[in-house]
C-alpha cells in the first residue's frame, strides 16, 4: 500500500478529518508528512508510533512491560530512540533466525551459542 493509503487509512480509523489533524497526532509538520507522501515512504519510527498509538486507541495489545519499554524510550532525544529502535529490531532478527518454529536452537549454524533449558 503506498504511503498516502497507508496514512488515509490511519486517519478513517482514528477519525481525523485532514493530513493537519493526523501531522499533529504524530508530533510532526504537514510538510514532514507530505515528504512522506511523496517519497512513498514512511519512516520506521512513525510507522512503529502508529502501530503503538494504534493500541493505545483500541486499548488492545500491550503489556505492562511494553508500556514501559515505550514510556522510557519516549524520554530519550530522538536520535537515541533511533539506536535503540533499530538495536530491538536487529535483537529479534537474529532470535528469529536462530531459533526455529519447534523452538529448537539452531546456533550450530553460524551463529552464537544460545543455553536452552
Amino acid at each position: 500500500m503506498s504511503a498516502r493509503g497507508k496514512l488515509d487509512e490511519i486517519k478513517v480509523q482514528w477519525g481525523l478529518k485532514t493530513d493537519v489533524e493526523l501531522a499533529k497526532k504524530l508530533e510532526v509538520s504537514k510538510i514532514t508528512l507530505d515528504k512522506w507522501i511523496v517519497r512513498d515512504k514512511i519512516p520506521d519510527k512513525i510507522e512503529l508510533k502508529i502501530r503503538l498509538m494504534s493500541h493505545q486507541n483500541t486499548g488492545d495489545g500491550l503489556t505492562e512491560k511494553e508500556r514501559q519499554i515505550i514510556k522510557s524510550l519516549r524520554k530519550l532525544p530522538e536520535d537515541k530512540q533511533d539506536i535503540y529502535f533499530h538495536r530491538i529490531l536487529a535483537d529479534a532478527l537474529e532470535y528469529e533466525t536462530m531459533t526455529n518454529p519447534l523452538g529448537g536452537n539452531l546456533s550450530g549454524i553460524g551463529g552464537k551459542s544460545q543455553k536452552t533449558s
